[in-house]
């Protein structure tokens, strides 16, 4: 990527760019060394301690005297744990180009195809023996149709209220969550006390965050799930309803009623939005749904977010795009799992998603690292449509 934002400061940002995908668990699998350096060996025992800052000064320190496979392992991990993802998979990539034979570069192998496949994701991520399945199966008298209606936020968010173990809260309807996601300051506001247990890292925006699990009753409107949710210290962010909550069903979303109606796969008029409408077909990552687009003519695949505020890229995918960041482009800040990350704004000459085509239409590019682009409310929120799921094809009102 060629051009540099114009630093004008950073600036509050109401959207929040969210997107949840679940890395296993790294943990070092060598034993130290006795005639290991002895920055190197502090910094193993800091890193043991979780005192990650500081073992990362130690590790780099001893990177100095030499680079091996081990030491850049250790760097990779003190820097993944605080949540620094963009460097700590260059450290990986560093392992497997230059020590390919080593131990350590089977585990960077496994963890970055694990990275960039979506095969470990919220519904699969394991800690043991623990997984966060499927949600299909938790109540077999589930409603066939259920409306539920929303109210729309700053970068038009939708917001719907329900209960989570009976106590009220409002949560954010995220067709880019793969998974309910709260903050333990939301559960602590609400009252609930029950708690989870660790079961690996969640990435966003800020990076990875280390992340606990817990089962809890979700129900809104007359829809009511008992389903594994994820839960880190501090989310910013609203409460995240994500897909586990409405597995099974089609629905339709209308932005001039205000509604999210779902019904039931298999009913009848399941993805029914009339006869005049734009089909957009998508794909899974996990949960998530892939559609492709075009940004001045350019395809590349993005997912469909509904919690998303606009059309936001990461630094790499920007880049396989050709977007340059102009110099008048806005630095701002942009939030959500993982906490915030500085963001240029600027406009792109078009954006194309099937037949649906904006002009002069406005982007951001992050500083750091996505799993995937996002195609949120800004590029769809004046539009009626339903997510077939049944026929992986979102269709949209003319």
């Amino acid at each position: 990527m060629t051009g540099k934002a114009k630093r004008q400061g950073p600036t509050a940002d109401p959207f929040a760019v969210i997107v949840i995908t679940m890395s296993t668990i790294l943990t070092p699998f060598v034993e130290v060394p006795a005639q290991a350096a002895d920055s190197f060996s502090d910094g193993v025992t800091l890193f043991n301690q979780k005192k990650y800052s500081e073992a990362q000064k130690q590790f780099d320190t001893s990177l100095t005297s030499g680079r091996t496979a081990r030491k850049l392992y250790y760097a990779a991990l003190a820097r993944l744990y605080q949540g620094d993802h963009f460097n700590g998979k260059r450290l990986m990539r560093e392992i497997v180009t230059t020590f390919p034979q080593s131990a350590e570069a089977t585990h960077a192998t496994s963890y970055l195809s694990a990275g960039t496949s979506g095969s470990t994701t919220a519904s699969s991520a394991r800690t043991g023996s623990q997984t966060t399945g499927s949600a299909s199966d938790d109540n077999p008298n589930l409603p066939d149709q259920v409306i539920i209606p929303f109210s729309k936020g700053l970068g038009g968010h939708l917001y719907v209220t329900g209960t989570v173990n009976g106590r009220s809260m409002q949560m954010l309807f995220d067709t880019g969550a793969e998974s309910c996601a709260f903050g333990q300051n939301h559960l602590d506001a609400a009252g609930i006390t029950e708690k989870g247990e660790f079961a690996g890292y969640a990435q966003g925006v800020g990076g990875h965050v280390k992340v606990s699990q817990m089962t809890a009753e979700i129900q809104v409107s007359n829809l009511k799930r008992k389903i594994p949710i994820i839960v880190q210290q501090k989310l910013s962010a609203p409460p995240l309803l994500g897909e586990t909550f409405y597995e099974g069903y089609a629905y339709d979303i209308d932005n001039s009623a205000a509604i999210i109606r779902f019904t039931k796969k298999g009913t009848r008029n399941a993805g029914s939005v009339g006869f005049d409408t734009i089909d957009v077909p998508y794909t899974l990552a996990g949960r998530n749904m892939m559609v492709t687009i075009e940004v001045d003519g350019r395809p590349i695949a993005a997912c469909f977010d509904t919690g998303a505020a606009g059309v936001v890229f990461g630094s790499v995918d920007a880049a396989r795009c050709g977007l340059q960041i102009p110099e008048d482009a806005r630095l701002v800040q942009s939030g959500g799992i993982g906490g915030t990350v500085p963001s240029a704004a600027f406009n792109v000459r078009t954006i194309r998603m099937g037949s649906i085509q904006k002009s002069n239409f406005p982007v951001r590019v992050l500083m750091g690292s996505l799993p995937y682009p996002l195609v949120g409310q800004t590029f769809f929120g004046d539009r009626k449509f339903v997510i077939d799921q049944e026929k992986r094809v979102i269709r949209f009102a003319r």
